[in-house]
This record gives C-alpha cells, sequence and structure tokens, in this order.
C-alpha cells in the first residue's frame, strides 16, 4: 500500500502542477482514471511539443530539452529541466 501511494502521490502532484484541475487518487489507478488523465494531457500544447520532439523515437531526456527551449525558453532556468520531462 506505501508504495501505490508513492505512485498516486506523484501522479496527483504531476496533475496539479500541469493541468490545474482536481484529480481522485483512487481514481488515477483506475482505467478510467487514466483514459481521463491521458485526454486532459493530450490537450495540453506542451505534450503536443513533447511529442512532436520525440516522434516515436528513444531520444535521452537532455536532447529532447534541448529541442524544447527553442519552444519553452523558460528551460534553461532550471537547474534540472530533465524533470520537466519526467514528470510529463
Amino acid at each position: 500500500m506505501h508504495r501505490r501511494r508513492r505512485k498516486t502521490g506523484f501522479l496527483l502532484r504531476a496533475c496539479e502542477s500541469w493541468l490545474q484541475e482536481p484529480f481522485d487518487e483512487e481514481a488515477l489507478l483506475s482505467d478510467a482514471g487514466r483514459v481521463a488523465l491521458a485526454e486532459a494531457l493530450m490537450g495540453h500544447s506542451f505534450m503536443h511539443s513533447l511529442m512532436k520532439v520525440i516522434e516515436s523515437k528513444f531520444i535521452q531526456p537532455t536532447e529532447i530539452i534541448a529541442a524544447l527551449t527553442e519552444q519553452y525558453v523558460q528551460l534553461v532556468e532550471f537547474r534540472e529541466p530533465t524533470i520537466i520531462v519526467d514528470s510529463f
């Protein structure tokens, strides 16, 4: 149960950060909750930019950040910008 709470805690914080809307902790673990989260993320402009950079390829997070800084210049202000990609 402790591991489950850590996993949902991360998801809840990511949802709050990216979407500014509440998500139920239990719902995030359900199939319907994951679909709702995916749909919400697909409407986010950062997700569109991220998917364009990745293009179904394996790319190192540092390469992703380098490509995204052209559009999201704020990324250079973060000490560890790869955390932004990991949280998405």
